[in-house]
């Protein structure tokens, strides 16, 4: 399990959500491991009034259901400093019958998030997610210092397993359990 504390840069705004794999190039890479194997890295940093994203996800069956974390899908948790309730984005890979999307929960419902600009792409074993989430969609302002935080993916690990729900900290439910979340601390200058 990863360290619960790490930082994350505090960029310029990103223009373009396709060169976010070229801004992110310095940030820490956060690993999710399935028995002792990697199975998706990820790179965070703020990017003006957004949160940028790059994440690469080692699926072997990506397949979509009509409960989201029933099939393929990328969940990230958001706890600003001092408050309870936490957001949650989602992503969505294109399985071939559907198209990929963007989804927010908040307030007990999910609904389409046209506001997080993204991309997601079909990689040989997995798919790709670059995005740009805008940090008051998440409860943060822009000037935050501090987040808490976590990572969970539904994904088949390695060919002839089952589908399992990993998270990067080890939360159970995290959208409901939030004492596990790690930390994320901003650098205090743009770079």
């Amino acid at each position: 399990m990863q360290d619960k504390h790490f930082d994350i840069p505090r960029l310029t705004s990103i223009t373009h959500v396709e060169r976010i794999g070229d801004y992110l190039v310095d940030s820490t890479d956060l690993h999710v491991e399935w028995s002792g194997t990697t199975v998706a890295q990820l790179r965070l940093a703020v990017a003006g009034d957004e949160l940028a994203v790059f994440a690469t996800i080692g699926e072997c069956e990506i397949i979509r259901r009509d409960v989201h974390y029933e099939g393929s899908c990328l969940d990230l948790y958001f706890l600003p400093v001092g408050e309870t309730e936490n957001y949650q984005v989602t992503f969505l890979p294109l399985d071939g019958a559907h198209r990929s999307e963007v989804l927010a929960f908040r307030h007990s419902e999910y609904a389409p998030a046209p506001m997080v600009r993204h991309s997601i792409s079909r990689l040989d074993q997995g798919y790709q997610v670059l995005a740009l989430i805008p940090m008051d969609q998440i409860g943060l302002d822009s000037d935050s210092e501090r987040f808490y935080f976590e990572i969970g993916l539904s994904i088949v690990p390695a060919p002839g397993e089952p589908r399992t729900y990993l998270t990067l900290f080890g939360s159970v439910d995290p959208d409901v359990h939030v004492s596990k979340y790690g930390e994320a601390r901003v650098s205090c200058c743009e770079v």
